[in-house]
């Protein structure tokens, strides 16, 4: 994903979702922000993210992104598989224009329709429950472009599917 970010520096930087902060920490490398603020809703994965990324210009904290409350704008805004899990979406790319000033990006990768499909076939017929995973309702990619078309100008969007392989159901987890 950071390959397509068409940026070198960005000054003030947000991370939409960090989890872990794994990506975060990449960040902060490779643009050398004055500032890069990671959040994201799970308190476990926010603290792991604070043991293991320290860095001067980095913070982590437990925030919601569809009640995003941040007292600064930023140059770019960054969500690395996270979007796809939030309702409503519209809300979080309010707050997104909320915190931006005219040249921010906003880059964010998702998962679309179908994504896990193997796995949540599998759990349901081991398990004899309904969808485990929600992935059958994760948005289109007509459903991302509305949302921004009626709120950004959309310079550039790319589609790509990934397919991996996992000799076994534990190797893929």
């Amino acid at each position: 994903m950071l390959d397509h970010i068409p940026v070198q520096r960005a000054t003030r930087m947000l991370d939409m979702g960090c989890g872990t902060g794994y990506l975060t920490q990449q960040l902060v490398s490779r643009f050398n922000p004055d500032a890069l603020m990671g959040i994201d809703a799970s308190a476990s994965m926010i603290q792991y993210a604070q043991t293991h990324h320290s860095h001067p210009k980095l913070t982590f904290h437990v925030q919601h992104a569809e009640t995003l409350q941040v007292s600064s704008l930023f140059d770019l805004i960054l969500a690395n598989a996270s979007f796809q899990w939030i309702q409503p979406l519209g809300a979080v790319f309010d707050h997104v224009i909320a915190h931006s000033h005219s040249d921010t990006l906003l880059a964010f990768s998702v998962f679309y329709p179908g994504t896990f499909h193997e796995l949540d076939t599998i759990l349901k017929a081991h398990t004899h429950k309904s969808s485990m995973i929600p992935a059958s309702s994760f948005r289109t990619h007509e459903d991302y472009l509305a949302l921004l078309d009626s709120r950004f100008q959309v310079i550039d969007h790319q589609r790509q599917t990934i397919t991996k392989t996992y000799p076994t159901l534990l190797a893929l987890l």
